[in-house]
């Protein structure tokens, strides 16, 4: 859960990004996470392997869900666009 709602909500999407990536490298991923060797994580059992990979992308999902939701609030608004400034005139 995440400020009462469950964390893997639509509601609590971030913008999707253009990334994508196979399977074993989250796995690398995930392995390292743990502090694991690969050849450590791949001598696990599949339901040992596949129980570090949630893991893993529940902690990755709550992180990118906190930093979106905790992004400055000028990234909100429209505010944050550049305006220019008239130049004084010397007289």
């Amino acid at each position: 859960m995440y400020k009462g709602r469950p964390l893997f909500h639509p509601s609590l999407d971030p913008p999707p990004g253009h990334l994508q990536f196979e399977a074993s490298y989250e796995s690398l991923r995930a392995a390292r996470w743990r502090g694991l060797a690969w050849h450590v994580f791949d001598g696990f059992e599949m339901d040992m392997q596949a129980l570090i990979v949630a893991e893993y992308r529940i902690e990755m999902r709550y992180q990118a869900v906190d930093a979106w939701e905790h992004r400055p609030k000028a990234a909100l608004s429209d505010g944050n666009r550049r305006h220019s400034t008239p130049r004084r005139r010397r007289g």
